[in-house]
């Protein structure tokens, strides 16, 4: 199985092509990175790789892209989606430049070498397990698709195969579908009969706080704290400069927003 990895940022920075230069020697010769560049709020990334516009690829997401005015707020798969499968790769890991693990990146990337799960992410829960999630509100799914297969999950680091971004493309294509992309990407998997595998494994279940084995949050809570993985409040350092400031060891840690000491008053819950 060829695994690609696709690290995508809003920003370029010293500080960030360090923490980028960490993740690719730690997983040589395990998955194959590409560091993908999207400065604007539109799906126009820069990879070396040709890839589908979105307009062309995802008309129906996209188009509800465009009434948002950006693809913040829940249409980022109208920007990984094209590039996923653009990549001659069974497996592609997305993930975001704010994501970081307070140890060696291939102790995290290892434990997935045999997995064939076709979505991997974290913070998987159904509707009626998260009925208070605030993007239920923008949810919508074709007529006969009960609450009890709606899914919610949260995604600044992931892995697709190639067969479910093409089936997520095909899917998505019927405009019943829509709302944020932590509702349609594990909601269509599961509609589709694809395998959904938490990163965090088994443990990773249980309502009140998923002390699982990668990560630690609160999902009952809409800033998913406290925990290491969460919404918000941000960390102003990555592992490799403050390793101390990362209490658990061998946990994925969200977001760390080194050099941007204005972010918690840029994203905010409309």
């Amino acid at each position: 199985m060829r695994n690609a990895g696709l690290f995508f940022s809003h920003a370029r920075s010293a500080r960030i092509a360090r923490h980028y230069a960490r993740l690719v020697r730690e997983t040589d010769g395990l998955i194959d990175w590409s560091f993908v560049y999207n400065p604007g709020s539109r799906p126009e990334p820069e990879l070396r790789l040709a890839y589908e516009r979105a307009e062309l690829c995802m008309p129906s997401r996209y188009r509800d892209a465009a009434r948002n005015g950006t693809i913040l707020g829940g249409y980022t798969d109208t920007l990984f989606i094209p590039c996923v499968l653009a990549l001659d790769a069974d497996f592609t890991w997305v993930m975001e430049y704010d994501v970081d693990f307070s140890g060696c990146w291939r102790t995290l990337f290892e434990q997935y070498g045999n997995c064939d799960a076709d979505l991997l992410t974290t913070t998987i829960g159904s509707r009626l397990e998260s009925p208070d999630w605030y993007w239920w509100r923008g949810a919508r799914a074709p007529v006969g698709v009960p609450a009890s297969r709606m899914f919610r999950a949260y995604h600044p680091i992931m892995r697709l195969s190639r067969r479910f971004a093409r089936v997520y493309r095909r899917i998505t294509l019927d405009p019943a579908w829509g709302g944020h992309s932590e509702f349609t990407l594990p909601t269509v998997a599961a509609f589709a009969g694809h395998r959904m595998q938490d990163l965090g494994g088994a443990e990773a279940r249980s309502r009140a706080a998923w002390a699982s084995s990668n990560y630690v949050n609160s999902p009952s809570h809409a800033s998913l704290g406290p925990g290491t993985f969460r919404w918000r409040p941000s960390r102003p350092s990555y592992f490799h400069e403050t390793p101390r400031d990362f209490q658990l060891p061998d946990k994925l840690y969200h977001p760390v927003k080194a050099g941007m000491p204005d972010w918690e008053k840029q994203a905010r819950l409309p």
